[in-house]
């Protein structure tokens, strides 16, 4: 077995998918709010939460060149064009 084989084996997958959990709550928590759907996450289904995926209700697609941007921004710190 390889070096970085061996490794995997040692890694808390459990542990980073029961973090992701706890992070999508509060992302969920603090989005519930706004106009934007969500994520379900069906009881009895647990899933790793590689993506936090939100979707834009109908009325926000009409913002949507502004809302990337405002991402763009908050996630970057920079925007490219205006």
């Amino acid at each position: 077995m390889s070096a970085e084989n061996e490794n995997l084996l040692h890694l808390d997958f459990e542990g980073w998918i029961t973090r992701r959990h706890a992070l999508a709550y509060i992302y969920d928590q603090g989005l519930r709010n706004l106009p934007l759907i969500l994520q379900q996450r069906p009881k009895g289904v647990r899933s790793a939460l590689h993506l936090y995926v939100v979707q834009l209700d109908d009325h926000q697609r009409a913002m949507n060149k502004k809302i990337n941007l405002i991402v763009r921004l908050f996630t970057t710190g920079c925007v490219a064009e205006i």
